[in-house]
């Protein structure tokens, strides 16, 4: 989250209409990718035997486990998720330009190889912070290709802050944010969705996309980077419906109707209200409205891409050094990974 990304109605955005834009930058190298290996589980019978994974019965987040097995639903396994948060935070803080980041892409492209062979890099250097960037794109096809219906996408950012610039203590403000909501904790729901995905194979071809540069800063006029990337330069195919998580992991995680959202699609935010109620996560799916929030869905909103911002921006840790994972929560990962699953598979095919 950012100082205009995210502060709301304490601290108002700018109006969508003045959001600034970066220039436009040179076309993307998309590069197919490889095959990888390797993921997680410890759980009610969920199995990892040689990166082929095995769900049975559903063992996820409070409230949600039995509702998400009596829908027929696949396991959300809330502490491989967990798991994946804290290899990001091990990586240490990982803003653009630094060794981190670049470690951390590696595990993002090799993660998302093991679970599907269609794994594309889009990178450029952005004229902006004349740093190179990257955009992880997976795609996961429908379980009957010949009836597969309209493809859907789910993103998050992957970097974190360079500047701690809402921590109290001044000394803090110019250093890096650990990043452990604002970044890891969408970013570790994703990628346990790529083992949902390959072992349960979707009713529609499903696009997890990982956008960086998202809080690089410290204005917006250096924020929502990729997103901005990705929305001028589509990939063919891209979906045209959407859902962003940010800044899910707060421990006791709730999530209003982010304004903007419910404003410019509607439908959607409907849509994924529902399926959280489908899993039993309504609680924390309240049907109240939440601040309008600039964020990585804005861009793509912009592109005709609809697309909803899943936030709980009362993360009171957020862009200090405070944002570790002590106050995230494995049963958060799970409250908002079943609801993704929900969602994913309540897709209709073609």
């Amino acid at each position: 989250m950012k100082r205009g990304k995210k502060r709301s109605p304490a601290r108002r955005p700018l109006p969508v209409a003045k959001q600034p834009s970066l220039p436009d930058s040179s076309h993307p190298n998309l590069r197919p990718a490889a095959r990888g290996r390797w993921p997680i589980y410890l759980g009610a019978l969920c199995a990892v035997v040689a990166g082929l994974v095995l769900v049975p019965i559903a063992c996820g987040s409070r409230g949600g486990g039995a509702r998400v097995a009596a829908a027929g639903l696949p396991t959300f396994d809330s502490s491989g998720a967990w798991n994946h948060l804290e290899a990001q935070l091990a990586f240490g803080v990982r803003p653009v330009g630094t060794p981190a980041h670049e470690k951390l892409k590696d595990y993002l492209a090799a993660r998302m190889r093991e679970n599907t062979g269609d794994v594309q890099l889009q990178q450029w250097t952005d004229p902006a912070i004349n740093l190179p960037l990257t955009n992880v794109i997976a795609r996961f096809p429908a379980r009957t290709a010949s009836k597969g219906g309209q493809p859907v996408m789910l993103c998050t950012h992957w970097d974190t802050r360079p500047t701690a610039d809402e921590d109290r203590d001044p000394i803090n403000k110019s250093k890096p944010i650990p990043g452990a909501d604002d970044g890891a904790s969408g970013t570790a729901v994703l990628l346990q969705l790529t083992l949902v995905l390959k072992a349960n194979p979707p009713p529609v071809p499903v696009w997890l996309v990982f956008l960086d540069g998202e809080d690089y800063g410290p204005g917006v006029d250096r924020m929502f980077i990729g997103s901005r990337y990705f929305a001028k330069h589509q990939p063919p195919g891209t979906p045209r419906k959407a859902v962003l998580l940010d800044m899910i992991g707060n421990t006791g995680v709730t999530v209003p109707k982010e304004q903007l959202s419910q404003q410019r699609a509607a439908a959607l935010v409907d849509e994924v209200w529902a399926a959280a109620k489908r899993a039993g996560h309504e609680a924390a799916f309240p049907d109240q409205a939440g601040g309008s929030v600039m964020d990585d869905h804005l861009p793509l909103l912009d592109a005709g891409i609809a697309c909803i911002d899943l936030i709980d921006f009362s993360y009171a840790p957020w862009h200090t050094l405070a944002d570790t994972a002590d106050k995230c929560s494995p049963r958060s990962l799970g409250i908002i990974g079943e609801t993704m699953v929900a969602w994913i598979y309540g897709q209709k095919p073609a």
